[in-house]
């Protein structure tokens, strides 16, 4: 999702400069993107119990990086709609299948030191690929930096559906029983 991140800082400017697409456009597509979202995390509601952790992640990671491919070939305004309302939508999928996972497998006496430590990691990396995205739009053109970023992404998902997958790592992803606790 640090990739994610980096490319989200050259969303305006793709869309204005590469597309050609106003303001109020780029502004119309950030609320059918939250749109997305929205039915996303409705859909997830209803099927979080059916859908394994594997599942969430695997579906999730993988479509967010389709949505950001097709955002990175978009030629209009509708097939940007098209990729945002995907990685809309498939964002909670992936934030569910991340959350539970984090949950299941850190200690509540050390999520907050964890969640920091994570934190200032993501924050660097993030930093980093943002000025990597943006120095690489200025040697070449935004739209073939932009699609190496998506490209990288989809890479890195399809290695860590493949890692998830392993057998070795299958008890960091069974489902937890939740502790009934009475009064």
């Amino acid at each position: 999702m640090i990739v994610a991140l980096g490319m989200d800082a050259q969303e305006v400017v793709f869309t204005q400069q590469v597309l050609g697409l106003s303001e109020t456009d780029y502004g119309l597509l950030i609320s059918i993107t939250g749109i997305g979202s929205i039915v996303g995390a409705f859909t997830v509601s209803i099927l979080a119990n059916k859908l394994s952790i594997k599942m969430l992640m695997g579906i999730g990671y993988m479509m967010v990086a389709v949505g950001y491919l097709i955002y990175a070939f978009s030629f209009s305004f509708w097939s940007v709609a098209i990729g945002f309302i995907i990685l809309g939508f498939f964002n909670a999928y992936s934030n569910t299948g991340f959350m539970t996972f984090y949950q299941n497998n850190v200690p509540v006496k050390m999520m907050g030191r964890i969640t920091s430590v994570y934190g200032s990691i993501q924050s660097v990396f993030q930093i980093l690929f943002i000025l990597m995205i943006g120095f690489t739009g200025e040697l070449i053109p935004l739209r073939y930096s932009i699609i190496g970023a998506a490209g990288l992404m989809l890479i890195l998902t399809i290695w860590q559906i493949y890692l998830v997958n392993k057998p070795s790592r299958k008890e960091y992803f069974t489902e937890q029983p939740e502790a009934i606790t009475t009064p």
